[in-house]
């Protein structure tokens, strides 16, 4: 689970990435203003290293996450 803070509500798009940059998730949904908590569908996922980034009109942030 993510949990995003967003000043106010707006669309975002949340995509996981392998390594080499294939996309392997994508999900878009609405945030609200405040705390969002949004979990995504990770079991089809092989255990290793991927790029989380989260995309809105406010900019995109992007975290390295450890599937185990």
């Amino acid at each position: 689970m993510v949990t995003l803070t967003k000043s106010k509500t707006e669309k975002t798009t949340r995509g996981i990435r392998d390594l080499l940059g294939k996309e392997v998730y994508v999900q878009e949904a609405w945030c609200k203003t405040g705390s969002n908590n949004v979990t995504m569908e990770t079991e089809s996922l092989k255990p290793g290293y991927y790029f989380l980034s989260v995309t809105s009109t406010s900019g995109v942030i992007t975290r390295k996450i450890t599937k185990r």
